[in-house]
């Protein structure tokens, strides 16, 4: 049907409208926008930290003064923030630029855990966090209660080059507690790893595994497990694998 009742051209409406009486008829907008991002994960870098964060809006992302902020700390202390940039796409589709900037929080060092969270609201004033249980606010300016669980990441111990793993060493074994693995585990590769077995290891109790370790920089680590000095003897007892690689 190419008109309505009334005689009105259906095709000259945006978007054609195929109700009985047709109209440009705009709906009240009562959803804040949709916010969307891949979470950060733990970093031995002490730099600043980008993430690009998709945000979609029926009536449209405010802009200006009210564009979309995040918000983070530093080891639960007081939040700061920076405001996001719209870098492609639009106000109601587009990829926003938001940077945690380490100087607001006097720097980070290993052992820091920073807390994160994005905020943005539409024109009519709807507003949304992500994460976003707990979450209130009067605008994207002013928070009253931050989200109960904000996304979260540490400042990691970095691992490159030759460790030497045996008694005496910083680590004496590869996968008791306090070794080689449980470290790893915790840090980050920053580039190739050599671990160098100096002595015979005996009592392992392969409590912990050798997980997919996380990487800052170029990436794509290689770890390369070997005895130094003599050949070595890796011994202990476990229910299952003693050494394992997941």
């Amino acid at each position: 049907m190419t008109d309505d009742f009334d005689g009105q051209t259906r095709s000259g409406l945006t978007p054609v409208d195929i109700g009985a009486d047709a109209g440009n008829f705009n709906g009240i907008d009562l959803t804040p926008p949709s916010i969307t991002y891949t979470p950060l994960g733990n970093t031995s870098l002490t730099t600043n930290r980008t993430i690009s964060v998709t945000i979609t809006d029926v009536s449209g992302v405010a802009t200006g003064g009210l564009a979309p902020r995040i918000y983070y700390r530093k080891n639960a202390g007081a939040y700061f923030s920076q405001a996001a940039t719209l870098t492609s796409g639009t106000v109601n589709n587009g990829v926003w630029s938001v940077t945690i900037n380490n100087a607001d929080m006097g720097g980070v060092v290993t052992t820091d855990v920073i807390n994160y969270y994005v905020v943005a609201q539409d024109i009519l004033g709807n507003i949304a966090a992500n994460p976003s249980i707990g979450f209130a606010a009067t605008n994207v300016n002013t928070i009253t209660t931050p989200p109960t669980t904000p996304n979260t990441y540490a400042i990691v111990t970095a691992f490159s080059g030759t460790i030497p793993v045996g008694t005496g060493q910083t680590y004496t074994s590869l996968t008791n507690p306090g070794g080689i693995f449980e470290a790893i585990n915790a840090g980050s590769l920053t580039g190739n790893v050599t671990i160098d077995i100096t002595s015979d290891l005996a009592g392992e109790t392969g409590t912990h595994a050798l997980n997919q370790w996380a990487e800052d920089g170029a990436g794509g680590y290689t770890m390369l497990i070997r005895p130094s000095g003599a050949p070595r003897a890796i011994t202990g007892t476990n229910t299952g694998t003693l050494i394992k690689i997941n």
